[in-house]
């Protein structure tokens, strides 16, 4: 009686495991569909940014946002004139057409951020399905998606397809 007892419980056990490991592959299957649907491999996704005496961390930029995904990223270079090169750091990135440094050397100004950043979405818009902004000291982490484009179908799916998608300080891990 007691041995009846323990099959039954571990056939209980058994039977929440698959129910669980279920719920996981709906969900994955779920996902895939819905990546499938926007098709993916067609979404075009670049970054614009500006730089200026930012050198040290230039590399690191580039190739988050490359291994993350991204197809294109438009530098803004608004060192001083006789300032640090970014060319002498990204050098293999501009040459393969992944980065592209646009020159705004010596330009300043209070509105120098704005100007740069509404000469991009007017150079850039219709190239691109998603124009993201960043600064060179921030990185978009997240442990739900191993790519951006990932990221940018499932939460503009969740927000009804808005023509924007705006993070303010949110942590996604």
């Amino acid at each position: 009686m007691n041995e009846n007892k323990i099959h039954f419980q571990l056939f209980i056990v058994w039977k929440i495991f698959l129910f669980i490991l279920f719920i996981y592959f709906w969900n994955y299957i779920q996902s895939a569909e819905l990546l499938k649907k926007y098709k993916i491999a067609n979404l075009k996704v670049c970054i614009c940014t500006l730089g200026k005496n930012e050198n040290k961390y230039i590399s690191e930029f580039v190739e988050h946002y490359k291994n993350y995904g991204v197809d294109k990223i438009y530098l803004y270079d608004n060192n001083d004139k006789k300032g640090e090169r970014f060319e002498h750091i990204i050098g293999k990135y501009i040459d393969s057409g992944f980065v592209d440094l646009i020159n705004w050397r010596g330009i300043k100004g209070n509105s120098t951020y704005y100007n740069i950043m509404n000469s991009c979405y007017q150079s850039f818009h219709d190239r691109y399905d998603w124009l993201i902004f960043y600064e060179l000291d921030e990185f978009l982490y997240s442990r739900d998606y191993s790519n951006i484009k990932n990221f940018y179908l499932i939460e503009q799916n969740r927000k009804k397809k808005q023509k924007q998608l705006v993070l303010k300080n949110k942590h996604l891990l």
